[in-house]
């Protein structure tokens, strides 16, 4: 699995007040914790840091982390404001990809994340647990698929794990095309993060990353049928720290020219990445994954099969392929990079 080499950001999507920020918001909502914290403690006592740290955790991974495929571990819990300020790391594949916190009164009973919830209690999260409707996707005889990422975001690589499948059992009678995330001037520009000298073209995790994304262009221009191969390989085998070497590798197991991919990386990467930057620019993407169908947005799940119903969707008649039950996991539309 990817090894990431450094906390990430804004990967996993959560309650607002959850972070290290302190906001107005953050105040008024930790004047209201305190209210309650100091009724809460009139009647009920404290409890022990360690069991309300874990209990928090506990609420926090059921409710939000594990649809989004990642769970909290506890690093510190600390006495604020009369509350327990909760501190944890975010992990998804055994590895930190976000550092967040939150309160709950000393009992242990009540959660402040931007409102007060009642850990006591089953929460119901709209959307969450309530089946969402059938997005409605433009028809077309032959539907086209554009699916923009970036090579070592987690959520992308979850989309092309299961858009892999669908796409292999339609066989050719879907068009597809692979894209990817460009920034100008991230993280201030400059070699760390982009390929140009006026930093037009960027990628989030760095010129590593952009790099494999100029080669998997590369290879889909001569590779076509063969593209998900490599990438489910790379998405397997590969990290961001390692992928400089590791790609040729996976590149050599599938069948590909080492020496070819370069030569095209050098002579046609400018051209490539333009287009991609006009792309990026026509469908407003501006995170990972963005999938669009028929050129319409894509918010439904992510497992083979559930993109398998959405492409099936957009058919004016559906082949027979469609009938497939794809295996996988069910994967929910949520966590992204961008």
């Amino acid at each position: 699995m990817v090894k990431k080499q450094e906390t990430k950001e804004k990967e996993i999507k959560l309650p607002k007040i959850m972070s290290n920020k302190m906001t107005v918001s953050v105040v008024i909502c930790l004047v209201v914790g305190f209210i309650i914290g100091y009724i809460a403690s009139s009647y009920g006592g404290s409890a022990a840091a360690d069991d309300v740290g874990a209990k928090v955790l506990s609420y926090v991974d059921a409710n939000f982390l594990a649809p989004q495929g990642a769970e909290a571990e506890l690093t510190s819990v600390e006495s604020q404001f009369g509350l327990y300020m909760i501190n944890f790391d975010i992990k998804q594949d055994g590895e930190v990809v976000q550092q967040a916190s939150a309160y709950s009164t000393k009992d242990g009973r009540y959660l402040i994340i931007g409102q007060v919830l009642d850990m006591n209690e089953e929460l119901e999260i709209p959307g969450q647990e309530q089946e969402q409707p059938e997005q409605q996707l433009p028809k077309s005889d032959k539907p086209d698929i554009k699916m923009f990422v970036m090579t070592f975001c987690p959520f992308g690589q979850q989309a092309e794990n299961g858009l892999g499948p669908a796409i292999a059992q339609l066989n050719g009678k879907v068009d597809w095309e692979p894209h990817f995330v460009i920034y100008s001037n991230y993280g201030g520009g400059g070699p760390d993060y982009c390929f140009d000298d006026d930093a037009k073209y960027c990628s989030m995790h760095g010129i590593d990353e952009l790099m494999e994304g100029v080669r998997q262009l590369c290879i889909y221009n001569d590779h076509k049928d063969e593209w998900f191969d490599y990438v489910l390989k790379i998405n397997e085998k590969c990290s961001l720290g390692d992928i400089n070497d590791c790609w040729k590798d996976v590149a050599k197991e599938v069948g590909f020219d080492v020496d070819k991919v370069e030569k095209c990386v050098e002579e046609q990467g400018l051209e490539l990445l333009e287009a991609e930057k006009e792309l990026n620019d026509k469908y407003g993407v501006s995170g990972s994954p963005s999938i669009f169908i028929n050129d319409a947005d894509y918010n439904g799940g992510r497992s083979p099969g559930a993109y398998l119903s959405g492409i099936c969707s957009a058919f004016n008649t559906e082949p027979s392929e469609c009938d497939a039950e794809l295996t996988g996991e069910a994967v929910a539309s949520t966590g992204g990079c961008g």
